[in-house]
């Protein structure tokens, strides 16, 4: 199983009805968990469950002092390992005067309190951790839904849910058709960031 899968083998032998000690169909089965959860962290353009390895951000500098984080949820400053700017010491997160942290389910922010992120090409960067420790159970639903929708398709699909990856973009087929069921529709929307 995929380090940063959300929901467990034993509840995908169930939503699926496998015999829960046939482990016969488990290849499968991670397979389409792999595909699911890689569609719904790019379409929500978030870490959905947090993962052992930091995320390193690089962006360019606008003379600003808030930057929006690439992924969400950030659920602590403490969750944010360093923001360095160049040309300038890396700034102190754990001092509640130089950096502020506001993060929702949504989006993520940093602000500079007394600094900004210098004007300059790929010179400011922010190494953190994004993603529930806890995933909401209204998405761990919505997963275990789109994997069931693609089992009870699996003879059909068994051949369209690889990955082809090209430049660094993976693309799994047959998800985007089978994964827009409005109950799943219905609890992404939620999360998407729209602006």
């Amino acid at each position: 199983m995929i380090d940063y899968a959300f929901v467990t083998i034993e509840q995908l032998r169930a939503i699926c009805r496998v015999d829960a000690e046939d482990d016969s169909q488990d290849d499968w089965l991670e397979r389409l968990t792999a595909a699911v959860t890689d569609y719904l962290e790019r379409r929500l353009a978030k870490r959905i469950k947090k993962r052992e390895d930091a995320y390193v951000e690089t962006w360019s500098g606008e003379g600003g002092t808030v930057h929006k984080l690439k992924y969400a949820p950030v659920e602590s400053i403490d969750d944010i390992e360093e923001i360095v700017v160049e040309d300038a010491a890396t700034i102190d997160v754990t001092d509640d005067d130089q950096v502020r942290l506001e993060s929702t389910d949504i989006a993520a922010r940093v602000h500079l309190l007394e600094q900004t992120f210098w004007r300059g090409v790929l010179n400011c960067s922010c190494t953190y951790n994004p993603g529930w420790e806890a995933v909401p159970s209204d998405l761990v639903e919505a997963c275990l839904l789109a994997i069931k929708l693609l089992w009870q398709q699996k003879d059909t699909n068994r051949e369209l849910v690889t990955a082809v990856t090209v430049q660094g973009q993976t693309t799994h087929y047959a998800l985007r058709k089978a994964l827009t069921d409005p109950q799943i529709d219905d609890v992404l929307v939620r999360y998407e960031d729209l602006g």
